[in-house]
């Protein structure tokens, strides 16, 4: 069984691979043909649409048969902190000038 899940986890990431390749040259060259000859290739935007469904939902497979999950991880607390803290300031600046630019205050 775990020989049956590693091949399909292989056969799924080529697949995934495969697909992203095709959809994001078709996006590149449907981009160059509009801009450059003003022409464009029929159908070409539904396909690069189900590829790009079909990509996620294989992608998420994946990982949910490798019991994973998508996640955004900072690369320092301290970081992330420092961050949160400078936008919290800059917001509360553009507020305070706001209401001091209309006499609110």
């Amino acid at each position: 069984m775990k020989t049956f899940h590693s091949r399909l986890t292989y056969f799924l990431e080529v697949l995934v691979c495969l697909s992203f390749l095709s959809f994001f040259s078709m996006v590149i060259l449907l981009v160059g043909l509009r801009y450059l000859f003003n022409s464009s290739i029929t159908g070409a935007n539904e396909i690069i649409t189900i590829l790009f469904v079909y990509t996620t939902a294989i992608g998420a497979a994946i990982a949910v048969g490798q019991r994973g999950h998508i996640c955004h991880q900072y690369p320092d607390r301290k970081t992330a902190a420092a961050l949160g803290q400078a936008l919290g300031q800059a917001a509360t600046g553009s507020c305070r000038a706001y209401q001091l630019r209309h006499r609110l205050v």
